[in-house]
């Protein structure tokens, strides 16, 4: 696995042993809502409404209102926004700590714990949908499961939730091999500097690839092209300083990258309809 993926911000679980958060975000057509990453821990994305493009060791599906996605322990994935608007449901936990000394829990979980399994399509299905519903409603309650009777109801509901998600799981195997350590170098740099002059051919030319297999793989790595993912970075950034700067317009261009700052305004309009100006109104 590329550790230039990996997320390392600490998760802070309560007793039940699973963390819970809502989204709702307002995007443009391929935005990204969260970038790729990977993480030792599992992680369930409950769409409710509008779609989401969802990105996994060089494939990418579609998930809408009702659908999950799911990230075992070890597996890349990202987030593109499709709809204007995309709200869904985050459950993370590490399996270890459902480990309970049964014969199931070793022949299951513990497969899926070691990354011996991993999910790589969305799964849609009213028990499965019933049962994250139900999930949700315990742990974004009043008491948010601090309670015991909702702790325990959380954590028997997520044992139900694992017993359905097994049958998805197939074998590491199977599943696609993940990119190179190369192209984690790749992402991990601009990641960094997307904020600098980059290009695919000064790119290819640094990190040792050729121009043409470095644009398809980036594509299949990420879900987009280059040029649309070192845009999503800048506007994100962009909108960031907008919000929360008193940084003039052209000062933000430039900060974002763009050293001609009317182009940069095109570029704003073009995704989100309005101006930077307008945009920093409308957030104020």
């Amino acid at each position: 696995m590329i550790d230039g993926y990996k997320e390392l911000t600490p998760v802070i679980y309560g007793e039940n042993a699973i963390k819970y958060l809502y989204t709702e975000q307002k995007k443009a057509e391929g935005e990204i809502c969260f970038l790729l990453h990977w993480h030792d821990r599992m992680e369930l994305t409950y769409v409710t409404e509008g779609t989401l493009r969802f990105v996994t060791e060089g494939e990418e599906f579609l998930v809408s209102a009702g659908e999950l996605a799911v990230a075992g322990p070890g597996q890349m994935h990202g987030g593109f926004a499709v709809s204007e608007k995309v709200c869904y449901h985050t459950v993370m936990f590490d399996v270890e700590r459902f480990y309970n000394g049964t014969a199931a829990s070793e022949k299951y979980l513990r497969s899926l714990g070691n990354g011996e399994l991993t999910f790589v399509e969305k799964i849609a299905g009213k028990e499965v949908s019933g049962l994250l519903e139900r999930l949700v409603g315990l742990l974004a309650g009043r008491d948010n499961g601090k309670d015991s009777k909702s702790s325990l109801a959380a954590i028997g509901t997520l044992y139900e939730i694992l017993g359905c998600l097994i049958e998805y799981g197939r074998s590491k195997s199977s599943a696609k091999v993940s990119p190179d350590s190369g192209f984690g170098q790749i992402l991990t740099y601009v990641n960094h500097h997307y904020t600098k002059k980059l290009s695919p051919a000064a790119l290819s030319a640094q990190f040792g690839y050729h121009e043409a297999y470095f644009c398809r793989r980036f594509r299949e790595l990420t879900g987009i092209t280059f040029s649309e993912y070192v845009r999503a970075l800048r506007m994100e950034y962009a909108q960031k300083l907008l919000k929360e700067s008193e940084d003039e317009v052209g000062t933000v261009a430039w900060k974002c990258g763009y050293p001609d700052g009317s182009y940069f305004t095109r570029e704003f309009r073009k995704i989100y309809g309005f101006t930077p100006s307008q945009f920093r109104q409308m957030t104020r």
